[in-house]
């Protein structure tokens, strides 16, 4: 018996010991609340609007799409008035990162890209005495300045994702490759990082998931997720009679069918109806209703999918027990039209868009259940997330921290009492007129200018005002009500006065601030200038529209036909493009012909015979455009007969997406069956020329992606004998 005491005793001493052991080393990793600052954990989706998160109470919250996400609005704070200063990519994410609007950090379109040096959140979180990790959709293009990162390359893909990371050799060819959904590989790398991170230091984390973007492509397992549930469709979808003005319909409504993707039929280029409603026999009201269904299933499989990887990483902070020692914050980029006025994609000033999802869980100071209608904006994220870091906000930040909103609840004294709101992408991609607007508690004032940074393409200007309290949803323009009146006088010279603080007055685009300056007052003059603007243009839409819907073997230019040969083969245009010398070898692609493996829709190819041309496409930034996220996309180049090649020059698109060409290869065959690579694009650039070094005897060029992605070119001329 004294043995068997003895031994437990001595089990009981040894076990004790060790559990001490464990809690010192415990202790030394995570100090006691009092003492020690929080992590940081910032959580950001790409494209995910807060009326597709279950706490903000919206017409799909009875789907529960977010329950995870959800727990951190009962547990923490929810902002209702949370707005994004230019509603797309990567301007977003260059006002998180610097603290700072578009017009001062320069990334106005998804263009844009910030410096290292200009990381400013990053560095200020380093000097502040936090380790730093980026891990997910980057989009900035440039290396990111933190400690450890593991970054998609531009826009990433959904499946098999490839990555670049810092611990994987020299940006930007230190590209590493995961298998399996995106959400789960960002997921998993986020999890590897924080296991072997130094627990001795707070971190700051930003975790970004590319999902749900646009182009949805679900993890498999969620493939039956909603499939029997019919989807509630906004009101506004069909019913808005007083929404608009002439900037966004045109002159009695004659630029409808040319502005703004649509989920139903509408727009003439770009709608729904093309990708998920097909059939020709559909009415217009069933392809609509179809199209919606389909589109927001996707989406919200995407949204699942965050969900519950986000489970997963909470999880594990609870498990190694510094969930509660660490700001959780769960945002999206932008918001997102899903369906709202027969919108889809963002870019708009409506709430649906501009309104930002924000939620902050941090037991230690914010209390449970919190809802705030405070406005705060993306560009105060920064100075917010270094306040909980004890830092002070740099003074080349132009953001201000709302922490105390965070843990009180009440705005402090001269709180700001509008948001801003500018979206420079005139016309690009979903048919967007430029503009710019305020945003209070009551109301809503928006002025598209509509027209490039050179001034030019312009759309008709228009002003629109919104009254929240009694119109919520957006549907009724009063600025021409005669009793809005002083409210329109005060919006605007409110307007004016927030420009001027925040420095946005266009000195660097004098075209831009000549239009501004001509329909500020909106006089009948004014008036009668738009409404001529809104002539034209629809007429000019018109005449394309029509160019668009002949067959796909047509040019966009009168006389001029692309032929479609056998194979799938494009003829080039004919061209008074004098043929080109390069070092003394001629053009010989002139004669040429080329195939896209995956064809875009039509209504992004007009210009697709100009390829080879040497002359630049009419109409588009570049002359053809794949399917979106398409597996490996290339085209294949087909010289007139066999002979040596020299040189070759690639020119990328011309205005945005640059990055979609990272990666870009090229492969030379002889058959068109056994394919050599010749070169990969070690960076993105406007052009590239190709020296083969030797002539290299082939027929066939094949130019494309070695991973999923989208592949736009301008030109490409081949050099040889």
């Amino acid at each position: 018996m004294m043995q068997i005491r003895d031994q437990f005793l001595k089990t009981a001493l040894m076990t004790s010991m060790i559990l001490c052991i464990t809690l010192e080393s415990r202790a030394a990793q995570h100090k006691t609340r009092e003492d020690a600052r929080p992590n940081i954990l910032f959580i950001m989706s790409d494209d995910h609007a807060a009326h597709a998160v279950g706490a903000y109470r919206s017409r799909l919250a009875k789907l529960n799409p977010t329950p995870v996400i959800d727990t951190l609005a009962q547990e923490g704070i929810l902002f209702e008035n949370c707005f994004v200063t230019n509603s797309i990519c990567t301007p977003s994410r260059a006002c998180i990162i610097t603290g700072q609007y578009n017009h001062v950090n320069g990334a106005h379109t998804l263009a844009g890209r910030i410096a290292p040096e200009n990381q400013y959140l990053a560095i200020e979180m380093r000097r502040a005495g936090y380790q730093t990790a980026m891990i997910g959709k980057w989009h900035l293009k440039e290396e990111p300045n933190f400690d450890y990162y593991k970054v998609l390359p531009g826009q990433g893909s959904y499946h098999d994702p490839s990555f670049k990371e810092k611990t994987a050799g020299a940006w930007p060819n230190n590209v590493v490759q995961m298998q399996g959904h995106s959400s789960d590989c960002i997921t998993d790398s986020t999890l590897a990082w924080l296991k072997d991170r130094d627990k001795t230091r707070p971190f700051f984390l930003m975790h970004h998931y590319k999902a749900p973007h646009d182009m949805f492509t679900n993890a498999p397992r969620y493939d039956v997720y909603l499939e029997d549930v019919d989807i509630p469709e906004p009101e506004s979808m069909w019913r808005q009679p007083d929404f608009g003005s002439i900037a966004t319909r045109g002159h009695r409504d004659e630029c409808l069918p040319f502005i703004g993707t649509s989920i139903g039929r509408r727009h003439v280029f770009r709608n729904y109806t093309k990708s998920y409603a097909k059939d020709p026999s559909l009415s217009d009201e069933a392809a609509k209703r179809l199209a919606y269904q389909v589109y927001l299933k996707k989406f919200l499989r995407c949204v699942k999918g965050v969900d519950d990887n986000l489970g997963r990483l909470f999880d594990y902070l609870k498990q190694e027990g510094i969930f509660d020692e660490t700001v959780v914050i769960y945002t999206g980029d932008q918001g997102f039209m899903l369906g709202e006025h027969d919108y889809m994609d963002k870019r708009w000033m409506y709430d649906e868009s501009q309104r930002m999802p924000f939620l902050v869980r941090y037991p230690a100071s914010i209390r449970p259940g919190q809802r705030t209608d405070a406005i705060v904006e993306n560009v105060d994220f920064g100075p917010t997330m270094l306040d909980f870091a004890g830092a002070a906000t740099p003074p080349y930040m132009q953001g201000r921290s709302f922490k105390s909103i965070c843990e009180t609840g009440r705005e402090p004294p001269n709180w700001k009492q509008a948001a801003y709101y500018r979206y420079w992408m005139h016309m690009a991609h979903h048919w967007n007129p430029s503009h710019f607007g305020i945003r209070t508690k009551d109301y809503k004032l928006i002025f598209y200018y509509g027209c490039d940074m050179n001034g030019g393409n312009q759309t008709p200007p228009g002003w629109e005002l919104y009254d929240l309290k009694e119109d919520p949803r957006e549907v009724n323009n009063v600025y021409d009500n005669p009793d809005y009146a002083e409210t329109v006088g005060r919006l605007k010279q409110q307007l004016a006065q927030l420009r001027r603080r925040i420095q946005d007055t266009d000195e660097d685009f004098p075209e831009i601030k000549q239009v501004v300056e001509a329909f500020w007052d909106y006089d009948e003059t004014a008036k009668a200038k738009a409404i001529q603007i809104s002539h034209d243009y629809a007429a000019r839409e018109r005449s394309r529209s029509t160019r668009n819907r002949t067959p796909r073997n047509r040019s966009t230019r009168p006389g001029r036909k692309a032929v479609i040969l056998p194979g799938g083969y494009i003829k080039t245009t004919d061209s008074k493009a004098p043929l080109q010398i390069h070092a003394g070898f001629p053009e010989i692609s002139r004669t040429a012909t080329y195939r896209i493996s995956h064809p875009g829709p039509a209504g992004f190819n007009p210009d697709n015979a100009y390829l080879l041309s040497g002359e630049n496409p009419p109409q588009k930034p570049h002359a053809f455009h794949s399917a979106e996220d398409a597996e490996q996309p290339f085209i294949v180049v087909k010289l007139e007969k066999p002979g040596p090649v020299r040189y070759i020059r690639i020119v990328n698109r011309t205005n945005g997406f640059h990055e979609r060409a990272e990666g870009l290869t090229v492969w030379v065959s002889a058959n068109e069956q056994d394919w050599r690579q010749l070169w990969q694009a070690e960076k993105v650039a406007a052009e590239w020329l190709v020296d083969v070094g030797e002539d290299t005897v082939c027929r066939y060029i094949k130019i494309g992606l070695p991973r999923r992605g989208t592949l736009h070119l301008n030109k490409v001329i081949v050099f040889g004998k």
